[in-house]
């Protein structure tokens, strides 16, 4: 027979590996979830076409904000506004992330309706292709204005027009995951001459 002793120092033993082990689960997901929350505050890039991101708002704050441009409420929960700021001049992209990708098309489908139709604010609207995909364009307030849907995530780019191009180029090849902005700005591109034809056309017209 095993003495008592043996038993409750075995025991001991028992319960201490357990509760190391608990500590270092506990711990991991603590990471986990840490490393989550940091990657939803900023889902937007540093950088777009050299302009930095020099703040970001989100939650509420962001709701509000683009809630106020439209003069009433027309964000999902979730929403991002990013502020870019360089030498070559300023842009800022708002992103709202709804709950299913066909309501992020949905709301896509209706702004293009709304400008195509006919707005006081935007004009010249136009579908072109940014690295490959069809984006909304359009002109208004003295800067160039893009929006297109990826899955859940509709984004809207603000910016000044002589970095237009570039930035939302930069900004496509984020959402995609086609490599860095070095790689992007080398890479030719077959439509590039024949959309700043399009948009010099566009830009001449404010």
């Amino acid at each position: 027979m095993i003495p008592e002793r043996y038993v409750a120092q075995g025991c001991f033993a028992m319960k201490r590996k357990v509760a190391v082990w608990t500590s270092v689960v506990i711990a991991l997901l603590a990471v986990i979830v840490l490393l989550s929350a940091c990657q939803y505050s900023q889902p937007l890039p540093d950088s777009l076409a050299g302009l930095a991101l020099v703040r970001h708002v989100e939650g509420d704050e962001a709701s509000e904000f683009i809630n106020r441009l439209h003069g009433k409420g027309v964000t999902p929960e979730s929403n991002v506004v990013g502020f870019y700021q360089g030498e070559a001049g300023k842009a800022t992209v708002y992103l709202s992330t709804y709950r299913q990708t066909e309501h992020a098309n949905d709301a896509y489908n209706r702004m293009a309706r709304l400008i195509e139709g006919g707005n006081p604010v935007f004009g010249h609207f136009r579908t072109v292709e940014v690295e490959s995909r069809a984006v909304a364009f359009c002109l208004g307030l003295g800067r160039a204005h893009y929006f297109f849907a990826s899955e859940a995530n509709l984004y809207w780019l603000e910016v000044d027009i002589p970095i237009a191009f570039d930035t939302i180029r930069d900004l496509v090849g984020h959402v995609q995951g086609n490599g860095s902005q070095q790689e992007r700005s080398s890479r030719p591109t077959t439509n590039r001459l024949k959309f700043r034809q399009q948009f010099s056309t566009f830009a001449h017209a404010i």
